[in-house]
């Protein structure tokens, strides 16, 4: 089978040079998927990268002006990439073209109407009448209507990365045919890479820097709990980073707070990970939580927000500890309990890696199959 993935952003190489969740899903699907498919995905270009290459038997197709990463804005650059996305899609030979990121959806339907494909689109997450609260005015405005004219498409499959997704879309659009696939971790990485702990108790948090992930929460809980043996490290960039560090000014955690800035392989990420005591992930706003699994698949105790994806990943608890969001004091008592209660310690690892386990990619990519298959016959 032809399949044609459209993402805004994809690795350049096969170390995986991945700056978020959506990325992360394609990248490895991809890899995944090629072992018994044609893969091609278009994406974005951006200065001194190739325009065609392939990572492993994966092509890769980078179209449009520079394209530089952004999570807010860049409104018209993307604009840009969706209109080159879409001429170099609807020339292509694909039984299936996938979408996987706003910017793409409409893209992805017209060229897939266009070469008679099946048309598909990967949702994360559904922010319809929420735009506006989680993005500002003008982009909001305008990444509400994109998503309510997406959704007035008559898709041939939505494929929901969480139930909490799928269960969202269904109150906006009952009528489009959905199924929830998962995303995944490769084990295989994980285990691969040997660490050593650092000293002292550190925390890590695997996130792009932007005030929706709520990383200030983080910093409230070290300021609340006052203890100089646990630092924190934040593994990614963003549009807010100057906040934050402005904020660990105000709280006088200079020697306890470090910025990894954007890594630029997977290995380095798991090696940060794999350092740390605890992965924590306060955000507000997520489709899935790939970072919590990620934690879990490198031995290390989540501790997260309450939000109703997270809740699913970690069973509901089980498999991590949780806090209501926001909750600075109930996210340090957390802590301390990791930091001092070296039996829940490790059965908190212990469930967190056999939860991980349940989402390795090979067995994503089958169920991904299984649905397009079932549409595509």
């Amino acid at each position: 089978m032809n399949i044609l993935f459209l993402t805004e952003y994809f690795p350049q190489s096969d170390k995986g040079e991945i700056s978020g969740g959506v990325e992360a899903r394609c990248f490895y699907l991809a890899k995944e998927l090629s072992k018994n498919h044609k893969i091609i995905v278009v994406t974005s270009w951006r200065k001194r990268q190739k325009r065609v290459n392939k990572i492993g038997t994966i092509i890769v197709e980078r179209v449009g002006p520079n394209h530089k990463y952004s999570n807010k804005g860049s409104i018209f650059s993307r604009l840009l990439f969706a209109i080159y996305a879409y001429k170099r899609a609807k020339i292509k030979k694909a039984d299936v073209v996938d979408g996987f990121n706003l910017t793409t959806y409409i893209p992805a339907y017209f060229a897939a109407k266009k070469i008679n494909a099946k048309k598909i689109a990967t949702y994360h997450e559904t922010w319809v009448g929420e735009w506006i609260k989680n993005k500002g005015l003008i982009t909001g405005l305008i990444g509400e209507l994109l998503e309510r004219i997406t959704l007035k498409l008559k898709w041939d499959l939505i494929i929901a990365v969480s139930n909490f997704t799928k269960e969202k879309l269904e109150q906006t659009s009952p009528e489009l045919n959905k199924r929830v696939v998962y995303n995944g971790v490769m084990m295989n990485d994980f285990e691969k890479i040997k660490t050593t702990k650092d000293e002292g108790f550190r925390i890590v948090c695997v996130s792009r820097l932007i005030k929706t992930k709520r990383q200030e929460t983080i910093l409230k809980a070290l300021k609340e709990l006052k203890d100089e043996e646990i630092t924190a490290v934040f593994v990614g960039d963003g549009d807010d980073k100057e906040y934050f560090k402005k904020r660990i000014k105000e709280f006088k955690l200079e020697k306890q707070v470090r910025f990894t800035g954007f890594l630029k392989t997977k290995e380095e990420v798991i090696k940060e990970i794999k350092k740390s005591h605890v992965l924590v992930h306060p955000s507000a706003v997520e489709g899935f939580g790939i970072t919590v699994i990620e934690g879990m698949a490198a031995g290390v105790p989540v501790i997260c927000s309450d939000i109703e994806p997270l809740k699913e990943v970690t069973n509901n608890g089980l498999c991590g500890l949780i806090f209501k969001l926001d909750d600075y004091k109930e996210l340090a008592e957390k802590i301390k309990t990791l930091k001092n209660d070296k039996e829940k310690y490790e059965e908190m690892k212990e469930k967190g890696l056999k939860r991980a386990k349940e989402f390795e990619w090979k067995i994503i990519a089958k169920e991904y199959e299984k649905a397009i298959i079932k549409k595509s016959s």
